[in-house]
């Protein structure tokens, strides 16, 4: 997270549920009971609702942190691109259904699993698919930031981090803020069996 950027207070996401649901239902929305300690049933659907509260569009990437240890990006909106914009109070209401990790014949590994799902939101345009990585024990390829490459301090740092060699200099530059480019939320729950 990060609680120094000025978007912090204008990115709204929880995690929601509507007993009963099935897709092409219309929404009805209910808060869980205890949003610290949520539980989800293996194939029962929740959904994320997020809120842009900003005066001004921001770019949305939603990312699974998937018990496999795998990073993994939720597409919305029916969209392949890494991220997606929010108007200026727009929501998103993005249906997801949950399994727990299977080995073979899909019989699950666990009787229960630890999840998160992180909401990543920033002004400019920037590539976040750079953040998913494989199963722990899969293999990880090198990966540097190609889209969104702009002139955004996050999407510099994220070319840095990406790049094999960062660009060095000792020019006088203006200092930017990144903190205040982007903020991130997250909703941690356990899906049992």
């Amino acid at each position: 997270d990060n609680p120094k950027s000025r978007l912090t207070g204008y990115l709204k996401v929880e995690l929601m549920q509507q007993p009963d649901w099935q897709p092409g239902d219309e929404y009805n929305l209910i808060p869980f009971d205890n949003p610290q300690a949520i539980e989800l049933a293996a194939g029962s659907f929740a959904f994320l609702r997020i809120e842009n509260a900003a005066g001004a569009p921001l770019n949305i990437a939603v990312m699974d942190l998937e018990p496999t240890w795998a990073i993994s990006r939720i597409s919305f909106l029916n969209l392949s691109s890494s991220e997606n914009t929010l108007a200026p109070g727009e929501t998103q209401i993005i249906p997801l259904q949950f399994s727990l990790p299977s080995g073979e014949a899909d019989k699950s590994l666990y009787s229960q699993a630890n999840e998160t799902i992180k909401v990543f939101a920033a002004l400019g345009a920037v590539d976040f698919s750079w953040l998913a990585l494989p199963e722990l024990d899969g293999e990880i390829e090198y990966r540097g930031a190609t889209r969104g490459a702009g002139d955004e301090a996050l999407s510099k740092l994220m070319s840095a981090i990406g790049s094999q060699k960062p660009t060095l200099t000792r020019a006088a530059v203006a200092v930017v803020d990144p903190n205040q480019e982007w903020t991130t939320k997250q909703v941690h729950f356990t899906i049992v069996q």
